[in-house]
């Protein structure tokens, strides 16, 4: 401590200070490379892929989902994907079959289904066939909530993606596929 009752300056705060005299004197410039552009220029210029652009899209993903796409507070994505692909199979599958229709494991599907069956959207009964296998029927209640969030998830991608002319709405859902499918080869 000094006698004043303040502390001695630091050599790295007296570098700092130099520092940002001589960039705001014109003497020492930012360690910025003129010609850097943009992503997608730099992206033209080298052929590269670049770092800012991943974080533009975690950063664009991060605000889609917090503000454009609601959550839906009674049931998971998860659980909202099961109730999806039950409906594509008409109201009715093993868990085998949604293990493999959504890419999961069988343990959380068999968690999800205790969860959605708790919930009163569905019902497991044994096969009248084979009294080992398990049958998932949609309920009405389970018809009914997963067609509202199927139109409510309809209407808030409309209002997300509006600002999108139809070939950039095309071009974006033909790159999420593309993009679905190597992380599903990536599982496998």
């Amino acid at each position: 401590m000094t006698t004043t009752g303040q502390t001695a300056p630091t050599a790295q705060t007296a570098e700092r200070k130099t520092h940002n005299q001589n960039t705001q004197k014109g003497g020492i410039k930012p360690n910025i490379a003129p010609s850097a552009g943009t992503g997608q220029e730099r992206r033209e210029r080298t052929g590269a892929f670049d770092p800012s652009d991943a974080g533009r899209i975690v950063r664009a993903v991060g605000i889609i989902d917090s503000r454009g796409l609601p959550d839906t507070p009674r049931v998971t994505q998860g659980e909202l994907g099961i109730l999806g692909a039950l409906a594509q199979r008409e109201g009715t599958a093993t868990p085998g079959e949604l293990a493999h229709d959504l890419s999961i494991t069988s343990a959380r599907i068999a968690n999800a289904l205790k969860t959605l069956e708790r919930k009163g959207y569905i019902l497991r009964t044994n096969s009248t066939q084979d009294r080992r296998a398990v049958i998932v029927t949609l309920t009405e209640t389970g018809k009914a909530y997963g067609e509202s969030c199927y139109h409510k998830a309809v209407q808030d991608a409309r209002r997300v993606l509006a600002p999108l002319t139809p070939a950039e709405q095309a071009e974006l859902a033909r790159l999420a596929d593309k993009l679905a499918d190597a992380l599903l080869q990536e599982e496998k």
